[in-house]
């Protein structure tokens, strides 16, 4: 799997839609990105099946950045908190892998929700 961030230029060239031949898309890839993308070389005239996300943007219209994990930290951050989230299913019953997704997606909206709120 090849990962990197991308913009599609908002000139009209950017993303051309014809009649019967599909569509055709450019990325700008910026230079932090470039390493990654030039394994699009390895790949070129194969069939591939691509995934587009947007990423969240700040009000300068940056990417939000990446926050590491300390020195000596087994975990990021995030991975703590969904370990947090998943000895809680543990603790309330839970089984199953698609049961422990849907609730840590119902507990994340809880806690984005509070942050948006203020409550957080």
């Amino acid at each position: 799997m090849i990962t990197f961030e991308a913009s599609i230029p908002t000139i009209q060239r950017g993303l051309q839609i014809s009649g019967g031949d599909g569509a055709r898309v450019i990325f700008d890839i910026p230079e932090s990105s470039l390493a990654q993308a030039l394994y699009l070389v390895q790949v070129r005239g194969q069939p591939l099946k691509v995934s587009v996300e947007a990423t969240q943007r700040s009000a300068h219209h940056e990417v939000v950045p990446d926050v590491p994990k300390r020195p000596g930290d087994r975990q990021s951050m995030s991975q703590k908190l969904r370990s947090e989230l998943w000895c809680e299913f543990l603790a309330l019953g839970g089984e199953g892998e698609e049961n422990f997704r849907e609730h840590y997606r119902q507990r994340m909206e809880k806690i984005i929700s509070m942050v948006n709120s203020g409550e957080l």
